[in-house]
Parts: structure tokens; sequence; C-alpha cells
């Protein structure tokens, strides 16, 4: 994948009503969802980040979409002007998850 690797992880100290006031819904299993558009086309938005906490496992992933499906030029090319796009606007939110306290990054040791 493109841009800097940060190892993220949920705060411990988040709960599901910070989750559900950032913009999250409950989807099953534990997993909280949330919608990020990353890419528009003509003012619509035509890929878009779903970002998943795991309130039980303490886990936080993303999947990026385009519609309805895992979009795959995303994981597969790694030197592309909408790739690029596409990682700035998820650090952007992720920078802003790590400021309301839902996320953190932390260092191996």
């Amino acid at each position: 994948m493109m841009g800097e690797v940060r190892r993220i992880k949920v705060n411990k100290s988040v709960t599901k009503n910070k989750l559900l006031d950032y913009g999250f819904r409950y989807k099953e299993n534990g997993d909280y969802r949330l919608y990020v558009p990353i890419y528009k086309w003509n003012d619509k938005t035509t890929i878009y980040a779903y970002f998943y906490i795991n309130m039980e496992e303490n886990i936080f992933t993303y999947d990026i979409q385009s519609e309805g499906s895992t979009y795959y030029p995303y994981y597969n090319e790694t030197n592309s002007e909408v790739n690029r796009i596409i990682t700035e606007n998820i650090n952007t939110e992720i920078i802003k998850l790590i400021k309301k306290g839902i996320l953190k990054t932390y260092e191996n040791n």
C-alpha cells in the first residue's frame, strides 16, 4: 500500500456512545462501521471507505470500496494519482479519529 505505514489501534477508553456520536453505526458481531467518502468524480462519490472498529477485540480496520465491492486498484497499483488521493483522504480521517480520542498510534516495543 502507498503512504506512510502507521500502527493504529483503538483507544481503550473509547465508548460505544463516542463511536455513535462520531457517526459510526453498529453493524454486527461487535463491529461499528463508518462510511467515509474518499474520492469524487464529477461531484459524485465514486470511491469510499468503510472504517471498522471492533470494541470487543479492540481492532481498527478499513476497506476501500467502489460501487459496493472492494476497489482492488487501491490494493494492487502502487503508482496512481487516484491512489495518492485516496491515501491522503484516509490519513486525514485517521488523524481526525486520533484527535477525537477514538484511535491512537503505537510503537513496536
